[in-house]
C-alpha cells in the first residue's frame, strides 16, 4: 500500500503513530550508536558526528510519511473522542456500501450491565421509534398503488369525528401538514396516562379527535405523532388486520425480515435491547407501550433488518419509482414519511430519526454512493449524546473512504 500524507484530522491516531515510530527509531539509533562507539573506540576514532546524525534522524520523524488509518480506525477514533475511551455509546452502528459492510460496531449493554452483549451482537432487536413512520408510509403508498386509497382522500371517510376532517388529506398526514396536535409532545398529562397503561388505542383516537387544530391543513409544517397513529388505523381498516399483520405481509415476508415486528413490553429474553439511562453503570428508564405507538413509533427490529429495509426501499423493491419520488422531501426537509439531512460530506441523506423512551435511532441512505448508515442507541448517555457534529465527522470519513476506493478503481 502506498504511503500518503494524512489528509483528515485524526490527531490521536497521528500522535500514537508518530510516538511508536519515534520510539522504534530512537531505540534502533541508540543501539547503532552504542555499536558504533564500541567500534570507534577500539579503532581510536571519535564517533561524535555519526551519533549526531542519528539524533537528527530521530527528530525528523515529525515530518515522516506514514500509512493513513483505515475507515474502522477513523470511526473508532470519532466514537472515542466523543464518548470517551470506554466507548460510552450503548448500541450499534452499521455502515454499508451496497451489500458490503464497511463498519459494524456493537458497544455497551443490551440490558443493565449485561456482560453478554457482544456475544448477542447482531441478534438484538431495538425499538426504532419514529423510523417506524417510514414503514407506515411505505404501506400507505402500496395501498395507493393498488388503487385502494388516494393521497388526496379526506379523513371524513375514516375519522369524520376529527375537526377539519373534510379538509385534511392522507397527504397532509404523511407530510405533517395536517394541523393536528401531537398527543406525545403537546399533551404531557395524556402521555402520562399512556405510560401508566390508563388508556388504549381507542382512547388515543378519541383524544386526538378532541384536540382543536393548531393551524389550517396544508398551511404549514409541524411534526405530529398523531398523524401516523391515524395512518396506522387507515392501514388496519383497509387491510382488515392488525398493523403488525399488515407489516409482516407487506414488508417483512417479501424482504425476509425475521427480526422486525411491533414490539411489546421490554423483554431481554426475547433479544430486545432495554431502554437505559447511563450515569455510572446503567439504570432502566420508564418504558412506553409500542403496541399503542404502532406505526408512529412501535416497531422493533435488528440493525441488519433495518439496513435491508431502507436499501430495499431505495432499490424499488417496496414501492414504484414514481411512488418513491413522491415520498422524497421537496420542502421543509420532510416528504411523505422520509426526511433529509444535509451536510458538507455526503451532501444529502434520506431516511428518518427517532426516539422512544431512551432509545435513539438514525437511519439514512445516500443514493449517490449507495451508502447505508444506521446508528441505534438504547441509552441516554449523560452528559453527552450523539450530536450533529459527530454525525458529520462520521459521514465525512465515509465519503473520503468511498472516494479513495473510486480513485483506486479508476
Amino acid at each position: 500500500m502506498p504511503k500518503t500524507k494524512l489528509s483528515t484530522p485524526y490527531p490521536l491516531l497521528k500522535q500514537k503513530t508518530l510516538q511508536l515510530a519515534r520510539l522504534s527509531t530512537l531505540l534502533c539509533s541508540c543501539l547503532s550508536a552504542l555499536l558504533l562507539c564500541a567500534s570507534c573506540l577500539s579503532a581510536g576514532q571519535k564517533p561524535g558526528a555519526e551519533v549526531q546524525t542519528a539524533a537528527e534522524e530521530s527528530a525528523a520523524l515529525d515530518e515522516e510519511e506514514y500509512v493513513e488509518p483505515s475507515l474502522k480506525e477513523k470511526i473508532d477514533e470519532i466514537l472515542e473522542s466523543h464518548y470517551g475511551q470506554d466507548k460510552r455509546i450503548i448500541g450499534s452502528l452499521l455502515i454499508r456500501r451496497g451489500e458490503e459492510t464497511l463498519y459494524r460496531g456493537d458497544y455497551g449493554w443490551a440490558a443493565k450491565n449485561d456482560p453478554d452483549f457482544m456475544r448477542m451482537a447482531g441478534k438484538i432487536r431495538y425499538r426504532i421509534a419514529s423510523n417506524s413512520k417510514m414503514y407506515t408510509a411505505v404501506m400507505i403508498m402500496q395501498l395507493v398503488q393498488e388503487g385502494r386509497l388516494s393521497l388526496d382522500d379526506k379523513l371524513t371517510a375514516f375519522f369524520p369525528e376529527l375537526k377539519n376532517a373534510g379538509k385534511i388529506s392522507v397527504r397532509h398526514l404523511l407530510s405533517h401538514r395536517s394541523g393536528i396536535r401531537d398527543y406525545v409532545e403537546e399533551d404531557a398529562d395524556f402521555l402520562l396516562m399512556i405510560l401508566t397503561d390508563q388508556t388504549d388505542s381507542q382512547g388515543i383516537l378519541a383524544k386526538i379527535a378532541s384536540y382543536e387544530p393548531n393551524f389550517e391543513p396544508g398551511s404549514e409544517y409541524r411534526y405530529s405523532n398523531s398523524n401516523y397513529i391515524l395512518l396506522s388505523h387507515i392501514i388496519e381498516r383497509l387491510d382488515m388486520c392488525s398493523y403488525d399483520e399488515a407489516l409482516q405481509k407487506r414488508i417483512c415476508k417479501p424482504l425476509g425480515l425475521r427480526q422486525t415486528r411491533i414490539g411489546s413490553r421490554f423483554s431481554y429474553q426475547d433479544n430486545e435491547g432495554l431502554s437505559l439511562v447511563r450515569l455510572v453503570g446503567a439504570t432502566e428508564s420508564p418504558e412506553d407501550n409500542p403496541q399503542l405507538a404502532t406505526g408512529t413509533g412501535g416497531i422493533t427490529a435488528s440493525i441488519e433488518d433495518v439496513a435491508l429495509f431502507i436499501k430495499a426501499l431505495f432499490s424499488g423493491r417496496l414501492v414504484s419509482s414514481s411512488s418513491l419520488e413522491a415520498m422524497l422531501p421537496t420542502r421543509d426537509d420532510y416528504g411523505l414519511g422520509i426526511m433529509t439531512m444535509k451536510d458538507a460530506s455526503l451532501t444529502l441523506l434520506y431516511g428518518h430519526m427517532g426516539r422512544i423512551d431512551q432509545v435513539f435511532s438514525h437511519v439514512f441512505y445516500e443514493p449517490k454512493f449507495d451508502i447505508t448508515i444506521i446508528s441505534i442507541q438504547n441509552a441516554k448517555i449523560l452528559p453527552v449524546r450523539w450530536d450533529t457534529d459527530t454525525w458529520w465527522r462520521l459521514t465525512k470519513a465515509i465519503k473520503a473512504e468511498v472516494e479513495k476506493d473510486s480513485e483506486n478503481a479508476n
